[in-house]
């Protein structure tokens, strides 16, 4: 990952923010650094293909992003995080937590889709698809040209498809269920990609696990109460 991101002083505990699937630290993450960087140490970076990273890799993978996600403490010196992550970025943190369990403090994932089928994995990967953006999007075309760089989105974009494609079957309920470090759940109430039932399901397998539902919030990280949900990360990542 290109651009490393840090914030606050290193006496505080670490906790790494990661963003979702097409945006980036600064389109999704920077706008909480506020409200944390004064009593904890904030590392980030952007995912391989995105943002300042749009020139890393040549495709997307689970364990890509979870290299990256190591890569971003590994700069600072961070042996162990909390992880806080949105969408795609919350998923990345829980399969760290369940591939290098030492390297992960707790998790608190927001609007994560973890049930993965053929099926709803077919119809996010084609909304994802560049054409089809261009089409029915093209507000959103543009603001991905510029977060990503010119015609690069459409790369991404791609990329992206295919891996969505690839989810179902990757990382399993059973998998999640030997995650022990705590984990915190969070979804929207109208959230219109992720339901509050799949997040309570997967709650609930999670040795440690907590639900948090978000009320009058949608899917998009910009639409957030960002004062609240960096309370939630506090408490996630408070002494203990």
């Amino acid at each position: 990952m290109s651009t490393r991101f840090m914030f606050g002083s290193r006496e505080d505990a670490p906790i790494l923010l990661l963003h979702g699937i097409l945006g980036t630290f600064e389109s999704e993450m920077a706008p909480l650094v506020p409200f944390l960087e004064r009593d904890r140490f904030l590392i980030g970076a952007d995912f391989r293909m995105h943002g300042s990273a749009a020139g890393e890799g040549s495709g997307i993978t689970l364990d890509g992003l979870c290299d990256d996600a190591l890569a971003a403490m590994d700069a600072h010196g961070i042996e162990s995080a909390h992880v806080a992550g949105y969408s795609l970025g919350g998923f990345v943190g829980l399969a760290l937590a369940h591939r290098r369990p030492e390297r992960v403090k707790s998790v608190l994932l927001h609007a994560t889709k973890f049930y993965w089928t053929a099926d709803n994995a077919r119809g996010f990967a084609d909304g994802m698809r560049p054409d089809r953006i261009e089409e029915k999007q093209p507000r959103w075309a543009a603001r991905l040209a510029t977060l990503h760089g010119g015609e690069h989105w459409r790369v991404l974009c791609e990329a992206a498809s295919d891996f969505v494609l690839s989810l179902p079957g990757q990382f399993t309920e059973t998998e999640a269920a030997g995650v022990h470090c705590p984990v915190r759940v969070s979804v929207g109430d109208r959230d219109e990609l992720v339901s509050i039932e799949e997040c309570a399901a997967l709650y609930r397998v999670l040795p440690a696990g907590s639900l948090s539902v978000l009320a009058n919030t949608r899917h998009p990280f910009g639409l957030i109460d960002l004062a609240g949900f960096a309370d939630m990360i506090l408490g996630m990542s408070a002494p203990a």
